[in-house]
């Protein structure tokens, strides 16, 4: 099956469209930037520049392991929009503290290329 980039984009922006559209602040023009950022983060993070992989097998691999990374990592960086690289934050008697990236890609490794 051929997957492609926009579709896996395009599945996330619906998904996630669902989960935050009754939010106040829900911009979808800024959830598609944050899917495509959050596809290049995961993309990058796996350095498929080591591999042989052909775009059609990296999107592949893209769905069908990392989909879900992929959409974590862009549901987080909309969920922080405005409180960008916030560790702490306490209102009253709401208190926030942020996982970072890493945590959320924690289970990505990279490809490495073999001498």
């Amino acid at each position: 099956m051929n997957i492609e980039k926009k579709e896996i984009q395009k599945s996330i922006f619906e998904e996630l469209t669902v989960e935050f559209k009754n939010q106040p602040t829900f911009n979808p023009e800024i959830l598609k930037l944050k899917i495509k950022d959050a596809y290049r983060k995961v993309r990058a993070r796996k350095c498929y520049e080591n591999t042989s992989f052909s775009e059609e097998k990296i999107n592949q691999e893209l769905y069908y392991k990392y989909y879900q990374d992929i959409k974590d990592v862009a549901r987080y960086n909309f969920a922080t929009i405005g409180a960008d690289f916030e560790v702490s934050h306490s209102e009253g008697d709401i208190s926030r503290t942020w996982r970072t990236e890493d945590e959320i890609l924690g289970n990505l490794t990279s490809y490495v290329k073999v001498f």
